[in-house]
């Protein structure tokens, strides 16, 4: 197939991804964005996720938008819809597309008529969350959340949705249950590489947090999950990754650690279906040893491998050696 040129009014994740594939098959996209006078101008996504050196966007846009180009239009105003159409004229566009709400495509001027007026061999494509028959309504997750009727199952029974805390800019938190307390991970007071805090099921707000397990600089908490008995949370030491057990009774703390001799490895504690139980499962991998999945008991720390990825050409790893350099 030949080149073809795309331009694209996306934002988000769903279409980016999307024409992250015509990018692949090595067509021009080229991505419109906001410029609206705003603090931080063009996709928010633009600035979410770790800060990669040396480029702009930070990771989590840069993996959908690799490849593309992009133009910062005001479609608000009638020389930002004008600068759109020239585009379209004389970049010779085949495909356009977009995936805002499509009670706004007129009044952005990009509606399948306006378009198809400069050039009526165009492609012209919509994503919405649920399509033209209801045209105002957006796709975010809380909204679906909200529409499901998932929200209603947080809170009392005999009460409204309950919120923890609300979000604000540069806080992140998640929580999991415990019977009559939550325990709660979050990167509040300076805990840049995260903490642990528990707050009452009845009264969760943050002026409730009481400090769990104190901030340790160089030992990032990635996740967390709770048992009846233990807290398994998945962090980092060292640079690498490890599972810290914490058991609730006495507060003893042990680390599960690699399960051979590689000095690098990837490894991470699997969702639990139970809550009732001292049994943990993880993945784990390294350069000596195919992806495999382990039991773990955190009161014998017993350690079972229940599946490992076959390699069917053979593979010996006793006959690789990995080593950490450090520069």
């Amino acid at each position: 197939m030949k080149p073809r040129t795309v331009i694209s009014m996306e934002q988000a994740l769903a279409l980016p991804y999307a024409t992250m594939r015509f990018a692949h098959l090595g067509w021009r996209v080229v991505r419109v964005e906001a410029a609206d006078g705003r603090d931080h101008p063009g996709d928010a996504n633009r600035y979410i996720g770790g800060e990669v050196p040396g480029i702009e966007p930070r990771s989590y846009f840069l993996a959908q938008n690799v490849g593309k180009e992009a133009v910062a239009l005001n479609l608000k105003t009638e020389p930002g819809r004008e600068a759109l159409r020239r585009m379209i004229r004389e970049l010779n566009a085949e495909v356009f597309c977009c995936n805002t709400i499509p009670s706004r495509y007129r009044s952005l001027g990009i509606d399948y008529e306006t378009l198809s007026g400069v050039r009526p061999e165009l492609i012209w494509a919509g994503i919405s969350a649920m399509g033209p028959d209801y045209p105002t309504v957006a796709g975010y997750d809380p909204v679906i959340q909200a529409m499901s009727g998932y929200m209603e199952v947080t809170g009392f029974a005999d009460g409204p949705p309950t919120l923890i805390e609300p979000r604000a800019a540069d806080f992140e938190y998640d929580v999991a249950d415990h019977g009559d307390r939550f325990f709660i991970r979050h990167n509040g007071d300076g805990a840049r590489d995260f903490a642990i805090a528990t707050a009452p099921v009845a009264a969760p707000g943050r002026a409730n947090w009481r400090e769990f397990l104190a901030h340790q600089p160089g030992r990032p908490l990635r996740g967390l999950a709770a048992y009846r008995g233990h807290l398994a949370v998945a962090c980092r030491r060292d640079g690498l990754p490890q599972v810290m057990v914490l058991r609730l009774a006495d507060g003893a703390v042990h680390y599960i650690a690699g399960v051979d001799d590689a000095a690098d490895f990837a490894m991470s504690p699997l969702e639990g279906r139970e809550f009732d139980t001292a049994g943990l499962r993880f993945s784990y991998t390294s350069l000596k040893t195919p992806a495999a999945v382990y039991d773990y008991d955190m009161e014998t720390r017993e350690r079972v491998l229940r599946k490992q990825q076959e390699i069917p050409s053979g593979y010996d790893g006793g006959q690789y050696v990995s080593r950490r350099i450090w520069a």
